[in-house]
């Protein structure tokens, strides 16, 4: 889980990347216009937004930042594309793993729970008949 939650309406790279579907690099912050990024007079560097995807399923963006303007050139971009793209199918998978892992316990519950309440019906033939005589 993050602790950076953007909404896809809003004016930043993470929420940028979403909407563009593809990286988004900022060679040099000082030139950019996201406010979060404050005063801008007092900040250098670069930064660049990758989304990770699995498909047509976007599962987060891998935001990376150097204090080093210009920091990535053409390789490195397409490294971390890369790299982001496998974090995106990874963390796919593992949800899925986790969602199939809930219903198969889910379903381990409900029979548990069906042969308990069948276990504790008469059997037939076995009823207990009392007479007085």
């Amino acid at each position: 889980q993050t602790t950076d939650i953007f909404s896809v309406d809003e004016q930043n790279i993470i929420s940028d990347t979403v909407r563009r579907q593809s990286v988004v690099y900022i060679p040099d912050v000082a030139l950019a216009h996201y406010s979060y990024l404050g005063d801008l007079d007092t900040i250098s560097g670069s930064e660049v937004g990758l989304p990770m995807t699995r498909g047509d399923h976007t599962v987060g963006v891998l935001r990376i930042q150097s204090a080093q303007r210009y920091a990535f050139e053409e390789p490195d971009l397409n490294y971390l594309a890369n790299l982001a793209l496998l974090l995106g199918t990874t963390i796919f998978s593992n949800r899925r793993i986790d969602q199939l892992e809930d219903s198969i316990q889910e379903i381990k519950t409900l029979y548990t729970l069906q042969h308990q309440e069948v276990s504790e019906e008469p059997k037939p033939g076995s009823e207990i008949s009392l007479t007085s005589g």
